[in-house]
């Protein structure tokens, strides 16, 4: 299934959810069916995405749990890595734990925004509260899940260097970290933006995502330095094979750590 395939089932489900609209036992109905639907797609085409789920799963609830008012970074050295499907993951995971969680896409390089995979118009998000065209209030969604929330990529064009929107993008940091049990920061790759490492000292811990046979070592030792003193909550280890070589996972993956398949 496709991320566009994906989005026209939602889209199908919301129309049934809409009719139902008055009924609230036949919506939850229509939300649990979408919800067993796409899981079982998604099961089926990616036979290990459900170990990589409860990975995921267990990470957040060993590291998380005790979270308030907090923003947590998800964060990779380069584009490519799968931190934007740890960053989902992990989001959703995290609005099991607490009743305010909210979901920032604040990357897009190397691919499509969030909307545009799955074939949904695009809606005012981060850029526009960056360029001043749309308010706090404008950029935050509800989702399905009551407990979580999401502020998309946005529309607008951002004409001013990285290290221009510095300044708004702290503030809305600032709002979401007292709005919100946990903030979870889809961020941009680290060696890849000139504002990243700033942004490091917004964030209350990271998380850092590597691709197997993919991340070069020297790239996640400098993402480990650029870190400095901020507390890394773990390096999950991500595309990896079964056949993967012990060592290269306790390398990766100390005493503590979660590994993601």
């Amino acid at each position: 299934m496709t991320a566009t395939q994906m989005g026209q089932k939602l889209r199908t489900f919301g129309r049934e959810k809409s009719r139902a609209r008055g009924n609230s036992q036949a919506q939850a109905g229509v939300q649990q069916r979408a919800l067993e639907e796409i899981a079982t797609d998604l099961f089926k085409e990616c036979p290990g995405y459900g170990d990589f789920v409860s990975v995921i799963r267990r990470f957040a609830g060993s590291h998380f749990t005790g979270s308030t008012h907090e923003i947590i970074g998800v964060i990779g050295s380069q584009a490519g890595e799968g931190k934007t499907t740890v960053s989902l993951v992990l989001a959703t995971a995290l609005a099991e734990l607490h009743p305010r969680v909210v979901y920032v896409e604040a990357d897009s390089s190397g691919r499509r925004s969030l909307l545009d995979e799955l074939g949904e118009p695009s809606r005012a998000g981060l850029t526009d509260w960056l360029t001043g065209q749309a308010s706090l209030s404008d950029i935050i969604y509800r989702t399905p899940r009551a407990e979580l929330s999401v502020v998309p990529f946005g529309s607008a064009h951002l004409t001013q260097g990285t290290l221009q929107t510095l300044a708004p993008l702290n503030a809305l940091l600032g709002a979401l970290r007292t709005g919100f049990d946990v903030a979870l920061i889809d961020m941009p790759p680290l060696l890849r933006n000139e504002a990243g490492p700033a942004l490091l000292r917004q964030l209350n811990c990271a998380v850092i995502v590597a691709a197997a046979n993919e991340t070069n070592l020297d790239d996640v030792d400098r993402v480990v330095r650029l870190c400095e003193d901020l507390p890394v909550a773990g390096i999950l280890l991500n595309k990896m094979s079964p056949r993967a070589p012990g060592w290269l996972t306790r390398l990766f993956m100390p005493s503590g750590k979660a590994e993601a398949n």
